[in-house]
């Protein structure tokens, strides 16, 4: 039985599709920016330099991410780097722009890491559970870093700081 719809008008009805999200997607994000508060002169006092900063730490998060996620997964498949890095993205989307996004983000990367690279669900939740495990020791590490530089000046100004 012939596919009642050719497969050069699915790709183009999926491109539609996706510069339509995307489209509200990015509407959506200065519509809540206007909403916040945030005015103009707050983004030009902040700079563009720190924007550069910015998105710069955010990328090389998501680069170093993505490429754990690369040696987790390429025992079972060597998967495409580029897929892995848009599908980081869009799980974390879905994670951080939704209430509940983890249970979301976190299925999405699940079901499409086995719908793309053919990772099982039981790696999956392996690979998923390394990571957050990793991901959590290194922001605990974090927190005991800060703490640690952050006690002298705490200890000699506490009562200016906090009161007390």
């Amino acid at each position: 039985m012939s596919d009642p719809v050719p497969e050069n008008k699915k790709v183009a009805m999926r491109r539609i599709v996706n510069v339509a999200l995307a489209t509200a997607g990015l509407w959506f994000f200065v519509y809540l920016v206007g909403q916040s508060g945030v005015s103009l002169e707050m983004f030009f006092d902040f700079g563009w330099q720190g924007f550069v900063l910015l998105l710069m730490a955010s990328v090389l998060i998501i680069l170093f991410d993505t490429i754990a996620w690369y040696f987790a997964v390429a025992h079972i498949r060597k998967p495409s780097f580029w897929r892995l890095f848009a599908l980081r993205i869009a799980g974390d989307a879905l994670t951080n722009g939704l209430p509940g996004g983890v249970v979301l983000g976190e299925t999405y990367k699940a079901v499409m890491m086995r719908k793309w690279f053919g990772v099982s669900l039981a790696d999956n939740a392996a690979i998923f559970l390394t990571i957050r495990f990793g991901l959590g020791l290194s922001q605990a590490l974090y927190v005991m870093m800060g703490l640690t530089f952050s006690y002298p000046l705490l200890r000699d100004n506490a009562e200016a700081i906090v009161g007390f």
